[in-house]
């Protein structure tokens, strides 16, 4: 699978087989003769060859939308990159890794209101074996929804970066006076 976006909107494509397209390939495809389906509540554009995709150009620099928690729950921004300020992991999954070889893997997120979510990472993911930030911040990824589960999908190991803060609630432990 791959999601592709533009200024306006974002959909999942499944190919009819594996695809080396890179993060940041501008992407002409044609779909001709192809409809959107629902796949575990997810709309995707299925059975897309190869032969209908031609890359413009690459390594361009994915944009991303800042959105509210009650948006990216209402399934607004689906297969959209998309950014979520003041989430955690939930104290349940601190300390964990984001996944294993193994086996497909979700790990809980909060806000301070709350509200939850899940952070899918694939098996094949090439970060499962890092361990998943103690902070809170803002939270970087696709947009998607799995059996009526939204769901956040890494698209590179920086869609995490900024999860350094202290956890919600926390204070600074900063004598300054700041």
């Amino acid at each position: 699978n791959m999601y592709i976006q533009d200024e306006t909107a974002g959909v999942m494509i499944r190919f009819t087989e594996d695809h080396t397209y890179n993060y940041g390939d501008l992407l002409k495809i044609d779909v001709s003769g192809k409809s959107l389906e629902n796949y575990n509540d997810a709309i995707q554009l299925n059975n897309v060859s190869h032969d209908k995709v031609t890359v413009e150009s690459t390594g361009h620099t994915i944009p991303y939308k800042t959105v509210s928690m009650s948006d990216f729950l209402a399934n607004r921004y689906e297969s959209q990159y998309v950014a979520l300020k003041n989430v955690q992991v939930c104290e349940s999954d601190m300390n964990k890794t984001w996944g294993s070889i193994v086996a497909h893997t979700s790990i809980n997120f909060e806000d301070g209101n709350g509200n939850t979510f899940v952070v899918f990472s694939s098996k094949y993911a090439t970060y499962v074996a890092e361990k998943v930030p103690s902070g809170s911040g803002t939270l970087k990824g696709i947009a998607s929804i799995n059996n009526g589960k939204i769901q956040l999908i890494f698209s590179t190991s920086d869609d995490w970066a900024d999860m350094t803060g202290n956890r919600l609630g926390e204070e600074s432990g900063d004598d300054s006076g700041s």
